[in-house]
């Protein structure tokens, strides 16, 4: 929801029939109110209704620091710069997703309770691991920063995060998992999950030094 927080950016890719792109009129007035000098706390409270607006699904209650030249149109590069990066985060957590899953499948899980619950506590790790980070980087994000440096810097710190995660499942995935299993006929074993794993985020949070490698998208088998 970061894209709808800025009003000089909207979040890339396609908006759901419904879903409202308009940031908040407060955001619009700190921008002329605070002329981009300063930085300003956001705290953001809302929730996501269910199956015909009847019920409520989940409820966020959230606060994060940013230049106030996030908010101007004279400055959209910034907010471009920190949706972007959260983009590619997210296709980071994917690959860690698709990671537990494989790594689960290989050492016999065939029930799709084991295999969602490994994916989604894999996912729940790395958005705890990565939440501080990112909003230091954030907060970070000024006029004069230099942007391609700066979505560099993120990649790196990123990457390593979610490696290092990776390393701890594979490593906690055990001797079954080493061996693997055959899943549609393929053997699926914790090293070659581990390759597609890092060859995913690579692609996902591109750094000079990997910006050549295989742009393939991220495999997950599927049993």
């Amino acid at each position: 929801g970061l894209g709808q927080l800025l009003p000089a950016a909207a979040p890339r890719g396609k908006i759901d029939e419904g879903e409202s792109a308009i940031s908040p009129g407060v955001l619009a007035w700190a921008d002329k109110a605070l002329r981009g000098t300063d930085s300003v706390r956001i705290h953001a409270v809302g929730m996501v209704y269910g199956t015909q607006n009847a019920i409520v699904e989940d409820l966020y209650d959230d606060r994060l620091t940013i230049s106030t030249a996030m908010l101007s149109e004279r400055y959209s590069d910034l907010p471009q710069t920190a949706i972007d990066a959260a983009v590619a985060s997210e296709l980071a957590v994917v690959a860690l997703r698709n990671l537990a899953a494989n790594l689960v499948r290989a050492a016999g899980a065939r029930e799709d309770s084991l295999v969602n619950g490994s994916r989604d506590r894999a996912a729940e790790r790395a958005y705890a691991a990565l939440d501080a980070p990112f909003r230091d980087w954030l907060a970070a994000l000024e006029p004069g920063v230099d942007l391609d440096e700066a979505r560099i810097e993120w990649h790196r710190i990123a990457a390593r995060i979610v490696r290092r995660i990776g390393a701890d499942l594979v490593a906690a995935a055990g001797p079954d998992a080493w061996v693997g299993r055959e899943i549609n006929g393929r053997r699926v074993t914790s090293p070659e999950a581990d390759g597609w794993f890092q060859s995913a985020v690579s692609v996902a949070l591109p750094t000079p030094s990997r910006a050549s490698l295989d742009a393939s998208s991220t495999k997950e088998v599927t049993a």
